[in-house]
């Protein structure tokens, strides 16, 4: 049977333009050619017809892969399938994750710890070395800070690991002149703060971030009245204007207490508990 589409009785190429009976005529269906050897995505029409040729993804693919080149816009981010238990140690934790694991900085692993840890505890993956555990604005911990049977975060900073789920700093004294409790990169605090001696029951509550709430347990436990202050400042290091004690919700004359920032005096056997948090320049408390 003879090609429907003829010029003078010949077969018209695929690819070329077609005038009815020869003559000058509108232009014709373009048929397909090939596919050239560098086609992208996207091919170039009317010459490579068609829209979409997928490539292999190369074995460097990140997570965001070059459109044209690897024909994947996203790839799932494996970091988070690194999980860990130590189930014995109490501060040099040990844990145990997949073999591929590589220790380089950003890299992100689950751990869970089953004892409470001590003072400055430390974290080896995989016998990759034994690394500080911190909190995630690099602070140390303290005892008893990083929990047993929890669930935490840790990143790789490139020297330490850092814990960046939340995370509260836990802090007891006794008989010092003044407490100096380093709030950076917590996410609430508690202390418990008690003398038997004649000192100065003072409070620094340093680069405390407005919101994060604060619990302050005082005793003094000296036979006479002590003089004690609560004080502090913001995460850039601006001291507080104001510790307000207050007995309702908003700081008026019917239930404003006392500026306990400039001092006050703590009598014998006070047991005087504070919760609170900072805001707009003053640390409030009630």
């Amino acid at each position: 049977m003879a090609n429907p589409i003829a010029i003078a009785g010949s077969n018209v190429g695929s690819g070329s333009l077609i005038t009815p009976g020869g003559a000058q005529g509108v232009q014709g269906i373009q048929g397909p050619t090939r596919v050239s050897a560098d086609a992208a995505n996207l091919s170039q029409l009317g010459s490579d017809n068609l829209i979409w040729t997928p490539r292999p993804v190369s074995a460097n693919a990140g997570n965001m892969l070059v459109p044209g080149t690897d024909n994947l816009a996203f790839l799932a981010n494996t970091s988070n399938r690194y999980f860990g238990q130590d189930t014995t140690n109490t501060g040099a934790y040990v844990v145990s994750v997949p073999t591929d694991f590589v220790l380089i900085t950003g890299v992100i692993v689950w751990i869970q710890v089953k004892t409470n840890a001590t003072a400055n505890p430390t974290l080896n993956v995989n016998n990759t070395g034994v690394k500080s555990l911190l909190n995630r604005s690099g602070m140390a911990f303290l005892q008893q800070e990083v929990y047993g049977n929890r669930f935490h975060g840790v990143v790789y900073d490139g020297t330490s690991w850092r814990i960046f789920t939340p995370i509260g700093r836990n802090m007891t004294v006794g008989n010092v002149s003044a407490a100096n409790v380093e709030c950076q990169g917590f996410d609430g605090v508690a202390l418990y703060y008690t003398i038997n001696n004649n000192v100065t029951m003072g409070i620094n509550l340093a680069h405390l971030a407005p919101g994060v709430p604060v619990s302050i347990a005082m005793y003094n436990g000296y036979s006479a009245g002590v003089s004690a202050w609560v004080q502090g400042s913001n995460p850039d290091g601006t001291a507080f204007g104001a510790t307000y004690m207050i007995t309702g919700n908003s700081i008026t004359a019917s239930n404003y207490v006392a500026n306990l920032y400039s001092g006050f005096t703590a009598p014998t056997g006070m047991w005087l508990h504070l919760k609170g948090q900072y805001m707009s320049g003053v640390l409030i408390v009630g």
